[in-house]
């Protein structure tokens, strides 16, 4: 929630036609409680209309974040709030999407960090700043910031480790490039290495070749996909950057020890 903790309703009100009599009261009556029901409705559908809408939107950021997709999560939280520009930022409706999508950057700071808090890193800014804002799209401005940093956080931590500064670089560009069609040799012709250099070196350090760390980060990430519930077996290989459907299980069974079939599985079971 929000730090003004506000519990926001709407009132409804209508008037009924102007009586002449009391024995005309009772239709008036009956009249304005109709147009209030009406209108009661329209509104329930506008917001109905904006949950599900939301909910399609926390989707992709789910999904951008899964990615670590700086750009494309700016994206999603725009087009979230453009949308909102009238409400408040004590509203009720914008209470619960900021609750909804600060819980989602701790999740997903938690895959990555599971015995770290998201707000005892100094890269990420304290969500007590939120208290400041007074519109919506200073708020937007905010989460936008507040995702970049947070992602540009996991980045650092996650693929510095002790490597050194070309490893760094070439982890980095794993973790940034995994979905696509990279290699040993992009990868090093990207970073202006060579690739004998890259892999001999890439070994001794990560004590992996190139493509055993590349397909470690693919099959990680696309576990991260099966839990989230949203994608089919043929959608997750495609998004974490297998060509061939049939490798995809392959390697994801080396490394897990189980297929992903039985690996969705247990996630239903351990759902219910």
């Amino acid at each position: 929630m929000l730090s003004r903790n506000f519990l926001i309703y709407d009132a409804y009100m209508q008037t009924g036609p102007l009586c002449g009599s009391l024995r005309r009261l009772g239709t008036s009556y009956s009249k304005a409680d109709q147009a209030v029901d009406e209108a009661f409705f329209q509104g329930f559908s506008a917001s109905a209309r904006r949950n599900t809408r939301f909910i399609e939107e926390q989707k992709k950021l789910s999904h951008s974040l899964e990615q670590l997709d700086e750009e494309r999560i700016k994206q999603v939280i725009s087009a979230i709030f453009d949308e909102l520009q009238d409400e408040p930022v004590y509203s009720m409706t914008i209470q619960l999407i900021v609750s909804e999508m600060l819980h989602m950057a701790g999740m997903s700071w938690k895959r990555y960090f599971p015995h770290a808090s998201i707000e005892d890193n100094d890269l990420v800014p304290a969500r007590s700043g939120i208290a400041r804002l007074e519109i919506v799209s200073e708020l937007k401005l905010w989460l936008q910031d507040y995702y970049a940093r947070m992602v540009q956080a996991i980045k650092k931590q996650h693929t510095g480790g002790s490597y050194s500064r070309p490893i760094s670089k070439a982890v980095q560009f794993i973790t940034e490039h995994y979905a696509s069609n990279i290699s040993l040799d992009i990868t090093a012709e990207a970073l202006n290495l060579n690739p004998s250099y890259l892999s001999r070196r890439f070994k001794e350090e990560t004590q992996m070749t190139f493509t055993e760390y590349l397909n470690r980060v693919r099959i990680n990430t696309s576990c991260m996909l099966m839990q989230s519930g949203t994608y089919s077996l043929k959608e997750v290989s495609d998004q974490v950057g297998f060509l061939n459907y049939t490798y995809f299980f392959k390697v994801f069974k080396s490394i897990t020890g189980m297929t992903p079939q039985a690996y969705m599985d247990g996630l239903k079971k351990s759902n219910k």
